[in-house]
C-alpha cells in the first residue's frame, strides 16, 4: 500500500486529506485517483497527466510528474499544488 496525502487544490477536489492505495507507479496511482475522485481528475489532470501546477513528491525526496516513476510498498506520496507552502 502507498499512502497518498493531498494539499491545496488536490485536497479540495478529493475532499480528503489522505488515502491509501495499491499502486506500483505514479501513472498507476494517478489512474486510480482519477477513477475514485472525478473532481480531482477534472481539475488536476489533463489527458492522464497532471496539470502544470500540480506536483508529486515521493517520500519527500523526489518531485516528479513521470508516470513511469516506480512506487514501493509503504511509500508516502504527496500531491500538492505549486502554491502550497507559499
Amino acid at each position: 500500500m502507498v499512502k497518498v496525502e493531498f494539499f491545496g487544490i488536490p485536497r479540495q477536489r478529493t475532499g480528503v486529506s489522505h488515502t491509501t492505495l495499491e499502486a506500483t507507479t505514479i501513472g498507476n496511482l494517478l489512474n486510480l485517483l482519477a477513477q475514485q475522485y472525478p473532481d480531482f481528475r477534472d481539475t488536476c489532470m489533463e489527458e492522464e497527466q497532471l496539470t502544470k501546477d500540480v506536483l508529486v513528491s515521493v517520500n519527500g525526496k523526489t518531485t516528479t510528474r513521470d508516470r513511469a516513476c516506480p512506487l514501493q510498498e509503504n511509500d508516502n506520496v504527496l500531491i500538492l499544488t505549486a502554491d502550497v507552502g507559499g
